[in-house]
């Protein structure tokens, strides 16, 4: 029995052209930091019919940072790699009788938090051109 076509096969798969990567996780990984100072007013004394007990202005100011990170891919027929959203908020001024702006969150004693974050990651595969985000 001769297996001469099957070795051909399985050197076309593995050609360069059909590698995930030709850098590296790390070679082709690329970071970004962006900074976003937001204000929000808005007055609701002018109002007609408004309840007594209704907050007569919203008015916040926060600072926020966005770094994006994402990574190149490991080297091999399937490439492995990940990217990462890292977002920052942080209270400049605020009050309980001047908060719900929608610029930050606002805890159950009605204080908006003094800062907030959250991580966002994507693992990432790639064969080919072909790519797969989770």
């Amino acid at each position: 029995m001769n297996h001469t076509p099957c070795v051909a096969i399985g050197l076309t798969l593995l050609s360069p052209s059909l590698l995930a990567a030709e850098g590296g996780f790390f070679e082709d990984a690329k970071a970004s930091l962006s900074a976003r100072n937001y204000y929000f007013s808005r007055d609701f004394s002018d109002i007609v019919g408004a309840k007594a007990n209704q907050q007569s202005k919203a008015e916040e100011w926060a600072q926020g940072f966005i770094l994006d990170f994402k990574s190149g891919y490991t080297p091999g027929p399937v490439g492995f790699g990940v990217d990462a959203l890292g977002l920052l908020g942080i209270k400049l001024d605020s009050s309980p009788d001047r908060v719900n702006t929608g610029l930050l969150p606002v805890h159950g004693d009605g204080r908006a938090a003094d800062e907030y974050s959250r991580i966002a990651p994507t693992f990432k595969a790639r064969l080919s051109k072909t790519e797969l985000r989770v």
